[in-house]
C-alpha cells in the first residue's frame, strides 16, 4: 500500500510537469508564429520600398529626357552669357562655332554633331562624348530587363555618369566651343586673382607676383587695380625694408671705423648716423667715448698732454707687472680652437613649407638668426642645433638689432642661407686664493654675456671659465 501511493505521487508530480512542458511548447508555436509574420510584413515592406526607388529613379530619368528638349533654349542664354563675359574677358579672337544640336541629351547621351572638325580640343571632347554615350546605352538595355535590385544599381550608375565632370565638361564644349573656352578663362582667372589676394594678405610677394603673372597670362582682361596697388604697395615696403636693412649694416661698419681712426669729423657724422639708424646702444656709445678722448687731446695744453703721457705709462707699466704676476700663477690657459671654432661657413638650403614654414625655433642676434630648435617636418637634415644663420638669399642679417623681419621675407623652399656652427671654448683660471677677484669677475662676466650675447660660465670648483656661442662671436 506504501508503494502504491508512493507510484501515485510520482506519477501526479510528472502529469504536472508535462501539463507545464505541452503550455511552454504552445507559446513557442505562437512565438514562431508571430516571428514569421513580422519577417513577411518586412519583407513586404523592403520590396514596396525597393519599388519606390526604382520608380524615383525613373522618374528622374524621365525628368531628364523632358529637359533634353529645352536644351535649344539653354544654348541662347549661354551664347548670351558667352557676350558678357567676352565683353569681361576683352576677348578679340572669338570665333563663332556651329550652332549646338538642339537635343544634346536626347535619349541615353548628349548629340556630337556640329562643331570644328579640325579643332583638337573639340575633337578630344566629342570622343569623351561619344565614348560615354555608348556605356549609357550599354546601361539603358541592360536596366529594362533587370530585376528591381540589380536595376536599382544601374540606374543609379547612368545617374553619375550623367553628372560626373568629365562628361558635363565634354558635352559644353560640344554644344558651344568658344563659350566652354572662355568659361575656362574666366575659371582660371579668377582662381589666380583669389590667389594673388591670398598671397597679398599673408606678405608672400613672390606668390602674388607668380599669381597676377598667371590672371594675365588666361587671357582676362584689366585686372583690379586695387589688387594691383596692394602687390606694388607689398614690392615697395620689401624694397624698403632691404634697403634699411643695407643701411644700417653701413652705417655700422663705418662707425667701428671711424671709431679707430683719427678723424674727429668723420667719427661726428658716424655717431649722428648711428643714432638715426637705432643702432645698437652700446656701439654708440663706444664712439662716443672714442670721440671724448679725441677731444681732449685736440684742447689739452702741453702741460696736460704730458700728465696724461705719464699716466698712461704707469698704467702700461703696471698692466705689464700684472701680465707677469699672472704667468707666474699660471694665468688664463685657454685650449686650442675646436673644429668649429677653424671651419668655414655653410652654404645650405633651406626646406619651406606653405602650412609648417621652416618648422625651424630660432632667435635674432647681433650675428644673425640662431636655431634653438628644429621639427620634423618639413625638416632641415643641413641645419644643427646651435648654428647662426648670418645671411639669406644673399642679404646680410648680422649687425641688426633685430634681424627676424629680413630673415622672414626672404624664405622661400629651397632658398641658400650661409650658417657659422655654434662653438665653445674654454680655459683654466689662474690657481691661488688671491689670484682672481671673484666678485668684480663674475659681475664682469654676466655683463659680457649680456652685450656680446653669449653664454659665459665658471665651474662650480671655480677652476675653468667656458664661453659658447656663434662662431664670429667666440673667435
Amino acid at each position: 500500500r506504501g508503494e502504491a501511493v508512493a507510484a501515485s505521487e510520482r506519477a501526479s508530480k510528472l502529469e504536472d510537469q508535462l501539463s507545464k512542458s505541452r503550455a511552454e511548447a504552445e507559446a513557442s508555436t505562437q512565438r514562431l508564429a508571430s516571428l514569421e509574420a513580422e519577417l513577411a510584413s518586412r519583407r513586404d515592406a523592403a520590396s514596396e520600398s525597393a519599388d519606390a526607388r526604382v520608380k524615383e529613379l525613373e522618374a528622374e530619368l524621365a525628368g531628364r529626357r523632358r529637359e533634353a528638349d529645352e536644351a535649344a533654349a539653354a544654348v541662347e542664354a549661354a551664347r548670351a552669357e558667352v557676350a558678357e563675359l567676352r565683353a569681361r574677358l576683352g576677348a578679340e579672337d572669338y570665333e563663332t562655332v556651329a550652332s549646338p544640336p538642339s537635343a544634346p541629351r536626347a535619349g541615353a547621351g548628349a548629340s556630337v554633331s556640329g562643331g570644328d572638325e579640325q579643332d583638337p580640343e573639340y575633337l578630344e571632347a566629342r570622343e569623351v562624348v561619344e565614348e560615354i554615350n555608348v556605356e549609357l546605352r550599354r546601361l539603358m538595355a541592360e536596366a529594362q530587363s533587370a530585376q528591381k535590385k540589380k536595376k536599382q544599381e544601374l540606374l543609379q550608375k547612368i545617374k553619375e555618369l550623367e553628372d560626373s565632370e568629365r562628361y558635363t565638361a565634354a558635352v559644353r564644349f560640344v554644344e558651344d566651343p568658344g563659350a566652354e573656352r572662355l568659361r575656362r578663362r574666366w575659371e582660371a582667372l579668377e582662381e589666380a586673382l583669389k590667389r594673388a589676394r591670398d598671397a597679398v594678405e599673408a606678405g608672400n610677394l613672390a606668390a602674388a607676383e607668380l599669381a597676377v603673372q598667371d590672371a594675365k597670362a588666361s587671357g582676362g582682361g584689366d585686372i583690379d587695380t586695387k589688387l594691383l596697388q596692394d602687390v606694388q604697395a607689398l614690392r615697395d615696403e620689401r624694397a624698403a625694408k632691404a634697403e634699411a636693412a643695407a643701411a644700417r649694416a653701413a652705417a655700422a661698419k663705418e662707425l667701428a671705423a671711424a671709431s679707430k681712426g683719427n678723424d674727429i669729423g668723420r667719427l661726428e657724422k658716424a655717431i649722428s648716423s648711428a643714432k638715426a639708424l637705432e643702432l645698437p646702444i652700446q656701439d654708440i656709445q663706444g664712439a662716443e667715448a672714442a670721440l671724448k678722448s679725441f677731444n681732449m687731446d685736440a684742447t689739452a695744453t702741453p702741460e696736460e698732454a704730458e700728465e696724461r703721457r705719464k699716466r698712461l705709462e704707469a698704467r702700461q707699466a703696471k698692466a705689464g707687472a700684472s701680465e707677469v704676476k699672472k704667468k707666474a700663477q699660471k694665468g688664463f690657459a685657454f685650449e686650442a680652437p675646436s673644429t668649429a671654432e677653424l671651419s668655414a661657413p655653410r652654404v645650405v638650403k633651406l626646406r619651406v613649407d606653405a602650412d609648417l614654414s621652416t618648422g625651424v625655433d630660432a632667435i635674432p642676434t647681433w650675428y644673425g638668426m640662431v636655431v634653438e630648435e628644429i621639427e620634423d617636418s618639413p625638416g632641415q637634415p643641413e641645419l644643427r642645433i646651435g648654428d647662426c644663420i648670418t645671411d639669406i638669399n644673399g642679404v646680410s642679417l648680422r649687425e641688426m638689432e633685430d634681424c627676424e623681419g629680413i630673415f622672414s621675407e626672404n624664405l622661400s623652399d629651397g632658398v641658400e642661407a650661409t650658417v657659422e656652427p655654434h662653438c665653445e671654448a674654454s680655459g683654466d683660471i689662474p690657481s691661488g686664493p688671491k689670484s682672481v677677484d671673484w666678485p668684480t669677475l663674475l659681475l664682469d662676466i654676466e655683463q659680457f654675456a649680456s652685450d656680446y650675447q653669449v653664454t659665459l660660465s665658471v665651474s662650480k670648483d671655480r677652476g675653468r671659465v667656458s664661453l659658447s656661442g656663434p662662431q664670429s662671436a667666440v673667435v
